[in-house]
């Protein structure tokens, strides 16, 4: 005698059918008509989005104010803009390392809009030096701006002194 063993098939009434059919037609229609952007991807930008990335920010300048450091700088003039990310740099974490998000206050970066941004968080002894990128709504990233750089001295720095040489 053979020993068979047998599976029972799941017996599902109408309720449990029609929930199942209505979850999977929701799935099958977001996937189909939601598009590519919205689910994560950039590959595709909607019509009517720019298509190219955004100008950065210009005259990026810090200066001191009462315990902290002013930007300011000239906004974008590109369509489309959704704001900016300010990256600060700081001699303790050597001058050209930037922080992996945007600085502010926390982790998750943070998108500004505007012309100005104080930064509070800033040690007197410290060199500082920021940069920014701009953001438009096909989430596009501009090229860096130029830097400004914040020395808490205000002695000016020593020129550089290039020697004459008439003979050049």
């Amino acid at each position: 005698m053979t020993n068979v063993q047998t599976k029972e098939t799941p017996k599902f009434g109408l309720k449990q059918i029609l929930e199942m059919t209505i979850v999977g037609s929701v799935i099958l229609l977001l996937t189909i008509f939601l598009p590519t952007w919205i689910q994560g991807e950039t590959s595709e930008i909607p019509d009517g989005y720019p298509t190219v990335a955004p100008e950065p920010p210009r005259n990026l300048k810090a200066e001191s104010g009462s315990g902290n450091i002013e930007l300011t700088w000239d906004p974008s003039r590109s369509w489309g803009l959704r704001g900016y990310y300010i990256y600060r740099g700081m001699e303790g974490n050597g001058i050209g390392e930037f922080l992996a998000y945007p600085y502010n206050d926390s982790v998750e970066p943070t998108l500004l809009r505007g012309d100005r941004f104080v930064d509070r968080n800033v040690n007197s002894d410290a060199k500082y030096q920021y940069f920014m990128v701009s953001e438009n709504i096909s989430k596009l990233l501009s090229d860096p701006s130029h830097f400004a750089i914040y020395l808490d001295d205000e002695t000016p720095p020593e020129l550089p002194c290039i020697p004459y040489d008439p003979g050049v």
